[in-house]
């Protein structure tokens, strides 16, 4: 399975200095178990929202996974809307606390499939 693991813009107003390990985990567990895995590391970056929808589009992937933080809930929300649009049969996947303490919301106002709720390594 081809997996793109997101980490979206998270401060902006500050330069990134934080390495997303959850999502490192995610990855190392993924690759484990035989997977492709990528990430799209925005906050890193700090790509434009250009830049983004054309790097989702260009993405040849089964699985999109979204770690995010809560203060990036619009944020996420956008992502899987760019996400269905461009890959309508991907699977996208919320976690970290964004998904973790609003599941509800997630999968009700989002264009997310499955939220992952604790630690995603295990799940």
């Amino acid at each position: 399975m081809k997996i793109l693991l997101i980490n979206p813009p998270i401060r902006e107003w500050s330069r990134p200095n934080i390495l997303p390990l959850g999502l490192a985990y995610i990855a190392a567990v993924s690759k484990n178990a035989g997977h492709q895995v990528e990430v799209l590391d925005i906050n890193a970056y700090r790509f434009s929202p250009g830049q983004v929808e054309d790097k989702i589009k260009d993405a040849d992937c089964d699985v999109f996974g979204i770690g995010a933080i809560i203060t990036v809930y619009g944020y996420v929300k956008w992502l899987t809307e760019i996400i269905r649009r461009e890959h309508p049969k991907s699977k996208i996947v919320i976690g970290g606390s964004v998904g973790t303490s609003i599941p509800d919301v997630i999968l009700e106002k989002t264009m997310a499939d499955i939220v992952c709720i604790g630690e995603g390594e295990s799940t």
